[in-house]
């Protein structure tokens, strides 16, 4: 099932170490190969979702923007349609991400 999540995931950029990946595969136990591909279209769309319920955004080095917490130092209160077009840095999908998504996904 490891192999499942890695070919799944493809060249998206993503956090996950072959510990994680093993785990994932661990806590899947039952899921088919289809259950897990949908599994990793979701969690490689959390980082979007993080974006459009963000309020807050800061400008980095580079002229992009990042989602981020309300208290950190550079924040500023916006919405993600008030990012200048092609200028947003989207979150790196990570293991929280998969977590979040295995909470509400259950094998066929």
């Amino acid at each position: 099932r490891a192999e499942i999540f890695k070919i799944s995931i493809g060249k998206t950029p993503h956090q996950l170490t072959e510990s994680d990946f093993k785990e994932l595969a661990q806590h899947t136990e039952g899921f088919s190969g289809s259950d897990i591909s949908t599994l990793v279209k979701g969690a490689l769309m959390e980082p979007i979702r993080t974006c459009q319920l963000a309020t807050h955004f800061v400008k980095l080095q580079d002229g992009n923007y990042q989602p981020v917490p309300p208290n950190v130092k550079g924040a500023v209160e916006m919405g993600l349609y008030d990012v200048p077009s092609g200028k947003l840095k989207p979150p790196i999908c990570n293991r929280i991400d998969f977590d979040r998504v295995l909470k509400t996904t259950k094998p066929s």
